[in-house]
């Protein structure tokens, strides 16, 4: 083993260390985005709720 192949294993960890932090950075976003999906429907929901009562009370 020469002092070339220890270059590129630290190449090639590097390389995978950037694509492991760039999936993490897409699945925070993706979080995020649900996170925020999640908090629209439930603003739906509550406003339809709301609406149903207003016109039928229970």
């Amino acid at each position: 083993m020469s002092l070339a192949d220890g270059d590129n294993d630290d190449a090639i960890v590097s390389q995978l260390t950037v694509g492991a932090n760039s999936s993490l950075t897409e699945l925070s976003a993706m979080r995020v985005q649900a996170e925020f999906d999640t908090n629209e429907v439930v603003a739906l929901m509550s406003s339809l709720i709301d609406e149903r009562r207003s016109i039928s009370p229970l």
